[in-house]
């Protein structure tokens, strides 16, 4: 499997848990990190260090991965380094 194809599978795998539905009315807040519940019941819960690590650490993969595909599709807009 190539370095790309795994690290982007990677991502998705981090990135489903995220995902996961969340009635504001019935569920409680999960303490894992959850788009639903910080949108929608902000709070100590979901605002933990781990969770934002997590938050920083997806965010910063998923942009280099858009940035990589991008200059794989045209080498010319490649950062400069």
């Amino acid at each position: 499997v190539p370095i790309g194809v795994l690290r982007d599978r990677l991502l998705v795998h981090c990135l489903a848990p995220i995902y996961t539905s969340f009635d504001v009315v019935s569920d409680p807040v999960p303490e894992e990190l959850n788009r639903h519940a910080v949108a929608h019941t902000a709070g100590a819960a979901q605002f933990t260090e781990a969770n934002s690590l997590r938050a920083v650490l997806l965010a910063a993969n998923a942009l280099h991965a858009a940035v990589e595909a991008e200059v794989s599709a045209d080498p010319a807009s490649a950062p400069e380094r």
